[in-house]
């Protein structure tokens, strides 16, 4: 973890990271994160704890630490995530409420939304709108493919085909005649 005279940021796109406030760190890069964000987020508010020597200092403690909590959330935002929430800088009774992490929340949603959105088009991509188009080489269209595979697996991270359906959805809309993929499937097969 970097120290505060430390220039370096000790956040990752990659993954959350909670600092030692017990504030999650997010960016927004990887919207799939905020599945495991807003839990960080409940558990860190759920365990605020009032100070002071009695009940009613220890109560006035907690929701100043509530009232703070959202403030402190907005500003260990980072990138995509802090551009989705600066609006509300400009609501600060909004993130006063003892409840104003939930703004900080509901306006992050937008991302998992987006990335949700960007997936579905990654598919989309690869299965419905990848044909060769007149003129195209073969060794043109086979490098686009390929790239819009690695796209594919770089926005739904986990995903996998095996090498059969590859070959499938690559020959696909190639554009060659039955017999001609057939020779190239059985090219394949010689040479495994």
């Amino acid at each position: 973890m970097a120290s505060a005279g430390d220039s370096r940021a000790f956040w990752k796109d990659e993954e959350i990271v909670v600092d030692r406030d017990g504030i999650p760190h997010y960016t927004g890069a990887h919207p799939h994160l905020m599945r495991g964000y807003r839990p960080r987020v409940l558990f860190a508010y759920s365990n605020l704890e009032g100070s002071g020597d009695d009940e009613a200092k220890e109560k006035k403690s907690l929701e100043k630490k509530r009232s703070r909590f959202a403030r402190k959330l907005l500003d260990a935002l980072h990138g995509e995530a802090f551009r989705t929430c600066q609006d509300l800088l400009l609501e600060a009774d909004k993130l006063k409420e003892p409840k104003g992490h939930e703004h900080i929340l509901k306006a992050l949603m937008q991302i998992e939304k987006a990335g949700v959105i960007r997936k579905t088009e990654a598919f989309d991509q690869f299965f419905d709108r990848c044909f060769r188009r007149k003129g195209q080489t073969v060794d043109s269209y086979l490098r686009q493919r390929k790239q819009d595979w690695a796209d594919l697996q770089d926005i739904a991270e986990g995903v996998q085909m095996s090498d059969d359906l590859l070959a499938y959805f690559t020959l696909k809309n190639i554009g060659l005649s039955r017999e001609d993929k057939r020779q190239i499937l059985s090219a394949k097969r010689s040479l495994a």
